[in-house]
Parts: structure tokens; sequence; C-alpha cells
């Protein structure tokens, strides 16, 4: 009864929003007055331009819409035309008068001075407009332009990215997921001209479509799209002088569009040199005292390709196919002085003081394949459009690590190791998708996916002890498979002012883990659903408010998994555990902005959370074992400010963020207090042009700064760090040059660091990274539009044929 009652309550406010609307009405025609089917007919409201309704013409070249009453912006786009634009205020019945739209080719050619806001806040995601700010003219490649987008904390020793007071994102490109993480992911968007990118949007409340990984939410990288026929090419070329090391890198991307075909390809090769140092400190329950001082050099060479194809068959359907190919070698070695005091074991009752000089080296090879393909299909003349993917991404990873000691006591023996790892992982994915456009006045959206993943690693270990030797109790192979079944259905509205969205989407998924060594199988499947929904209201005045609530988690990966050993000392192991389960995230927040004021204030509560290793003392083994559980739970309280103004030659855009969060440990095995900490991040990002009337008008100037205060707590500490840099641009008059000078980390002040109790054991960790550097960047952009003319064949010609 209770379903049968909320049925019939949405059915009557159905109809009852539907009573209330008024018809629009109108044809659209050519410069001849001839009707042209299939043109895109939107409808946006006139306060902020977001979308209302959208819709396609009949053959006649008529549409017609159901509003309330209001102000609106008619939008009419047809390939081939200039895009028309309609004030519309909507009181009664309207029949508008036919719309003729103008071909190209008749208009004489024009440039269009404007500009969008650098940051638009719309009611489910911020969107930084790259292409209106000069942060592409002064970064490497898009995960470094990543790093000046608002609400993102991009980590360029750790390749990750975060969204400010949340965590982990899902990326995609142009709404198309990237399976990938770390390394893997750096270096795809290392092949992304920045010039290539339009908008960067940072979405916090992602629609049900979306994986629910990621407790964060979506970043999203719109990349530009070529609307006439066009062939073009940007080359760029970078190198960068670090205080310890040096990068180079070049970039070249193509683009090509003719008719109905489209092709967007680029290569990118980069060689990347930094030295970081690292010191650590560690005092564990047997009073053993280590201090590690340790000089890291890294050599990373990174290969690139990308390439999309896309053809437009008709109006109603598309056809994409992508494919990029990977290609990394990285050597790093470590030449470390280690200093031990108060050594002592179970089989050895003294205690004295040694040092150690070791060399510890790791090469590590690796090759990504991701393939994806598209279909496009709009259904019907209200524009219904109907998607088909299916995608895979296939990688190997080979990694040789060599540990060489040196100990000057002849009382204690370090063996020297060698560690190989070998890792391949294939992932398939296929989905479909279904937008209707119109249903009981709502945008109703609904899909499936089904995804299958199967990783396969093998480790093994040879120690020296005279001669090396293989040490059978620490080889392992571990096959990991784990499939992916989900749907889901969301609908939203727009109210004039009003907007609304709520979905949920259900995610089964079932796991399958093998250990060669010990002959186990670890099965496990579990169902979650996870439900989104938005408010917003936005009044004519650009006053926005918005409040959302969403469901996340996140899946232990591979080697979180995998109870493989990994000798990091003579001591000291990492090891896998194959019965974690994921973490839950429920994200709650509320989003003010007007103009260039945003506001946000969020509340994340995580349970069974695993992303914080915990390091234990096990007496029988005399080993130290660093490993992951579900054992902590997590408040956090965030609140976000960011404005951005424009005075003449300055554009400047300001952001802070505020954190509490309360980590409880919930596993009564290890002593581990809580931890309570408070931070805040603070970030000014700059753009200069005081010569705009002058002879020297294409020079600019960038000056960005950010500071994170770190947290201090009971349990953990983190570091304070923070990061100026600058730069001078000079871009030629056409756009097409454009040469940048740039310092970054300009007070050497960007560092990584930590202290930690846990069980006892104390640790002391800090990375003074290879941050500072000057760095020269050089993009050079060929071609432009084009018109292919086109022969007539006539009889002679056939017959010469």
């Amino acid at each position: 009864m209770k379903i049968r009652s909320i049925l019939l309550s949405l059915l009557t406010l159905a109809f009852i929003l539907k009573g209330n609307a008024q018809t629009i009405t109108g044809q659209v025609v050519d410069n001849k007055e001839a009707p042209l089917p299939l043109v895109n007919t939107f409808i946006l409201a006139k306060s902020d331009s977001s979308y209302v309704k959208g819709a396609v013409t009949n053959s006649q070249g008529e549409f017609s819409f159901q509003l309330p009453k209001g102000e609106y912006l008619l939008r009419i786009s047809y390939v081939g035309y200039k895009t028309q634009w309609k004030n519309i205020g909507v009181k009664g019945v309207i029949s508008l008068d036919p719309i003729r739209l103008i071909p190209l080719e008749d208009l004489q050619e024009v440039t269009v001075m404007g500009q969008r806001s650098r940051i638009i806040s719309q009611h489910d995601k911020v969107i930084f407009n790259v292409a209106n700010s000069y942060a592409s003219n002064t970064s490497a490649n898009s995960f470094d332009l990543l790093s000046k987008a608002p609400g993102l904390i991009v980590d360029t020793n750790n390749k990750t990215i975060n969204m400010i007071g949340k965590g982990a994102l899902i990326v995609t490109i142009n709404g198309k997921q990237l399976n990938l993480d770390g390394d893997a992911l750096s270096s795809y968007l290392g092949t992304i001209n920045p010039k290539d990118i339009k908008d960067i949007e940072i979405i916090e409340n992602p629609p049900a479509k979306y994986d629910a990984g990621g407790n964060a939410g979506v970043l999203n990288i719109v990349l530009k799209k070529k609307k006439s026929d066009f062939i073009g090419a940007n080359l760029s070329l970078q190198a960068r002088k670090r205080d310890r090391g040096e990068d180079y890198g070049t970039n070249t991307s193509i683009t090509i569009k003719r008719n109905k075909l489209s092709f967007n390809g680029a290569i990118n090769i980069s060689r990347n040199k930094p030295d970081n140092e690292i010191f650590m400190i560690q005092e564990d329950p047997l009073n053993l005292h280590l201090i590690d001082n340790v000089q890291q050099n890294n050599n990373l060479y990174n290969r690139g390709v990308r390439s999309q194809i896309n053809y437009d068959f008709s109006k109603t359907l598309s056809i994409g196919i992508g494919y990029s190919y990977l290609d990394k070698d990285n050597r790093k070695s470590y030449l470390g002085d280690q200093h031990i005091s108060n050594y002592q074991n179970q089989s050895q009752s003294f205690s004295e003081s040694y040092s150690n000089r070791y060399n510890n080296s790791d090469i590590t090879s690796a090759n990504i394949q991701n393939i994806y393909s598209q279909i496009d299909i709009t259904t019907n003349k209200r524009g219904d459009l109907l998607t088909l993917q299916a995608g895979g991404v296939f990688s190997k990873n080979t990694t040789d690590g060599l540990l060489i000691n040196n100990v000057n006591s002849p009382d204690v023996h370090a063996l020297d190791r060698r560690n190989n790892t070998q890792n391949s992982s294939d992932f398939t994915s296929y989905a479909i998708d279904y937008s209707l456009k119109e249903v009981l006045g709502c945008e109703i959206s609904l899909g499936a996916k089904a995804s299958f993943n199967k990783s396969d690693g093998i480790f093994s270990t040879e120690i020296n002890d005279g001669q090396w030797k293989r040490e059978p109790s620490s080889d392992t192979e571990f096959i990991y498979k784990e499939d992916i079944y989900a749907s889901y259905l969301e609908m939203n509205k727009n109210w004039n002012k009003l907007y609304f969205r709520a979905g949920v989407r259900a995610e089964h998924t079932k796991t399958s883990s093998y250990e060669l060594k010990i002959d186990s199988t670890y099965n496990n499947s579990y169902t979650r659903l996870f439900p989104n929904a938005i408010l917003g209201y936005k009044t004519s005045s650009g006053l926005s408010f918005t409040i959302s609530y969403n469901k996340r988690f996140t899946r232990p990966w591979i080697w979180a998994l995998s109870p493989a050993t990994n000798y990091t000392g003579d001591k000291y192991i990492n090891q896998g555990n194959p019965f974690l389960k994921p973490m839950i995230s429920d994200n709650y927040s509320f989003r003010f902005s007007h103009k260039r004021f945003i506001f946000s204030l969020g509340y994340i509560q995580d349970r069974d959370m695993f992303n914080s290793n915990v390091l234990y003392y096990d007496q029988k083994k005399d080993l130290f074992i660093t490993s992951r559980y579900n054992n902590f739970k997590e408040d956090k309280v965030y609140l976000n400010l960011d404005y951005g103004f424009k005075v003449k030659w300055w554009s400047c855009n300001i952001g802070t963020s505020t954190n509490w969060r309360t980590n409880k440990n919930t596993d009564a095995r290890f002593d581990i207090v809580d931890n309570e900490v408070w931070s805040t991040y603070f970030r000014i990002n700059n753009d200069f042009r005081p010569f705009v009337n002058t002879l020297f008008k294409n020079i600019s100037f960038n000056a960005n700064y950010w500071y994170n205060t770190g947290d201090e707590g009971d349990r953990e500490t983190t570091f304070s760090s923070s990061n100026l840099n600058c730069a001078i641009n000079y871009t030629t008059s056409n756009n097409k040059l454009n040469i940048s000078l740039s310092g970054n980390d300009l007070l050497n002040t960007q560092k990584y660091g930590f202290e930690m109790i846990q069980n006892n054991t104390k640790t002391y960790y800090k990375v003074n990274s290879d941050q500072q550097s000057v760095i020269l960047s050089l993009s050079y952009s060929l071609g432009g539009n084009i018109k292919f003319k086109r022969k007539d064949v006539n009889n002679q010609d056939l017959k010469r044929l």
C-alpha cells in the first residue's frame, strides 16, 4: 500500500507540473526557406545558461517544448550553419516565426573575442575553464596542469590526484573512464597536450552511471573538438633543470577533421631524472634504533602513443574507437647510510651499535595498452540517446631489485637480496547507457555494466650467503580474479530555478584469489547499493544553493590482498591481506555560490578503512611485519572557499580548505591510539597581462602559490609544505607560437614527511623532493580550417577510368 501511495503521489505531482507547462512551437529553415530536419534545439535557463531541455526537429523542421513560465534561451545548431540564439519569455502558448539558419560559407571571416569565467560553478560540478587561462601555456603535460585546477591536490612524487577535503578520484576523458592509477595514469596524461584541453570538470557528487569506486568523485577532462574541416598539429618541447637532476620531453599531437570523420592522435616521449633525499629514524619495541639517510636517484623513460577516430554516419549514429600504448622504464638507485643501535633478537642476546652502507637498486619496466569503442545512437526526434561501450586495459610490469649491504660489525651479518616481481593484468568492460530526454517531465538515465579483471603476480627472492641462492620460502604466485556486474537508474528535473537529481547504482562483486605457495584459494562476493541525490536552487541574480548525498566505496587493490612476503630489510617485511573488505564512504555536502564565490561544507564518514599500513612485531618470527587491515574508521568535516576576480590586466583565483578529521582504530589486536587533526590548505593563482595596449602586448606573467599546514595528531603528524612558481610567457599574435620560462618551487619548500607512533614503534620520515627547477617550454601550432574542393565527374571522366 505504501508503494502504491508513493506512485500515485508521484503521478499526481507529474500531472500538476505538466498542467502548469506552456507549449512553445517553431520551425527551422535554411536560407532558401526549405525545412531543416534533425536540427539540434536546446532550451537553457536565461539566468545561468544551464541545460533545461533538448530535442531535434522533425522532417518538416518543426520542434515543440513544454515549459513552465519563466525566461529562457533557445539555442539552435546544425553542422555547416551558424548557431542561432533567441530570448524567450514564457507566459502562455508561443508560436515562433520560422528561424532561418545561415550557411557558414555565406559568412565573412570574423574574429569573435569573448571570455568565459575561469571558474564556473554548477549544481553538480565545478568547471575550470582551461581555454580561458594561461595554465596550459606553463604546464608540461596534463598531469602538471591539474595541479593548477581548483579543488585538487596533485602529488607529483606519488603520482596521485585527490580532491581537497576528500580523497582519490575516478579520472575520465570526455566522460570515458580511465581504469588507470599511479604511474600509469600520469604517463597516459603525459600524452595529452594541455593546449588540447577545453575544460576540467570536478564532479563532487557524480551521477549513478559512473562506477562507485573512488570515495571523492569524478575528474572529467574535456578535450577540444573541431566543428569544421581542419588539419593541424601541435609540437611541444620542454627542458627542466632541477636542483639535482634534469627532465626532457616532447609531445606532438595531430588533429584531422573532414566531413563526418575526425581523428586525434599524440606521441609523447620524456625522460625524468629527479633525485630525492630521504631521512628516517625508527625506534621499535625492542629498543632498536635505526637511522637511515638515503640518496635516491631516478632515471625514468616514458613513451606513449594515443589515437582516437570518430565517424558520424548520420545525425543519429556515430562510432568512436580509441587506442593508447604506454611504455616506461624506471631505474632507481638508493645509496644509504644506516646506523643501528641496541640490536638484539631471539638467537643473539647482545646489544651493540653498527653501521651499514647499502646500495639498493630497482629496475622497473612496464607496458600498458588501452582500447575502447563507443557507439552513440539517437533513437527518436526528442534526442533520446543510446550508448554502447566496450574496452580493455592490458598491462605487464616487471621489477628487479638488488639490495647490497656493507656492515661494519663482524657479529652482525645482513644478507644481500635480489627481488623479482612480475605482474600482468587484463581488464575488460562492457556497458550500455540509455538517456530519455523527457518522461513525465523528467530526464531518465538507466544502464548496465559488466567488467572482468584478471591479475597474475609472481614474486621471488634470492639471497647471497657467499653465493646467490633461491629462497623458496619467499617465492609465490598470486592469481586474482574480480568480476563486477552493475546497473543503475537515475532521474533529474529542472523546475525553472530548482534542480533535482536522484539515482541508485547496484554493484555485485565476485572475487577469487589463489596463492600458489600455500595452495590456498580465497573466494568472496558482496552486493552493495549506492544511492545519490542532489537538490539545487539558483536565483535569477546568480545565487546558487546545493545540498547533496552519495555513498561510494574503495576496493582493495591486488598487492594489498596478496599474502606474498616482500623483504624490505633484514628484519622487515611487507605482506598483503587476502581478507580485506572494501572501504565504505558516506558523503554529505552543502555548496553555496554567487558569481565568482564558492563556499562548500561537507561531512564524510569512512568505515572499514585499510589505506594505512599497520606495523607490528611478530615475536615468533622475530620480524617486523607491515600489512593492512580493515581496522580504522574516520569522520571528517571540511570547509572550502574559492573566489576569483579580474581587475583590468590582473586575473586572480584564491582558494582555501580547512579540514578536521578523527581516525580511530577498531581492532583490539593493535595498540594504536586515536588520531584527531586539523589542517588547512591555501592556494592563489594569478595571471598578469600588464602590456595589453602596448608593444609588449603578447607578454604575460603567472604567479602561483600553495601552502599546506600539515596536521598534528596524537598518533600521526604530517609536516607542512608549500610551493611558489612563477612564469613569463610570450605568445605570437596569431597564437601559433608560445614560449614560456618558469621557475618551480622557488623557495625550495615542497617537502613531504610525517611522524607516527604505531604498536609502540616510532617512525620519523622526511623526503626532500627534487622539485626546485627552471623550466623552458616551447609550443608551436600549425594548420587550420580548410575547405576540401570537390570535382564533379562527367561521362568523359568515367570513360577514361
